[in-house]
């Protein structure tokens, strides 16, 4: 039986920007711990099959929802809703975060503006590589 395709796999993955409300969600509820402790968490909130979980990136240092989990972490920070460990000694929330989690909005309104900050981000840091944008001063 042949094994399917690197795009059939892939077209089974969720993009990135769906990783970041469940990774966000995992660091308000774990807080200081390991990363396959956040990723499992995150994973066992999006449903992630068996299946999907056993998909690596070509090179097989790395399963694909670790990689997309991690970048929408990173996309996370970069829309200043996650502090990174090297600033906190563990992955935690940001004053907007915990505002927005605070707040009276629903839960699918957070997840929507998560979604779309980190979307933003994500789109920022493409214009940013083809330099069609001037980099921000993230800090």
């Amino acid at each position: 039986m042949r094994s399917p395709s690197r795009k059939a796999e892939l077209a089974l993955m969720p993009p990135v920007y769906d990783f970041a409300w469940p990774m966000l969600c995992a660091i308000r509820k774990l807080g200081n711990t390991t990363r396959d402790r956040l990723e499992s968490a995150a994973f066992e909130q999006m449903g992630l099959s068996a299946e999907q979980l056993r998909i690596y990136k070509p090179d097989k240092t790395q399963r694909e929802a670790s990689n997309r989990a991690w970048w929408a972490v990173t996309y996370l920070k970069w829309a200043r809703l996650v502090e990174d460990p090297e600033t906190s000694g563990g992955y935690r929330l940001t004053k907007w975060s915990r505002e927005l989690f605070s707040g009276t909005t629903s839960e699918a309104e957070r997840r929507a503006y998560v979604t779309g900050a980190v979307w933003g981000a994500l789109r920022t840091e493409e214009g940013i590589q083809t330099k069609r944008i001037k980099a921000p001063n993230r800090r």
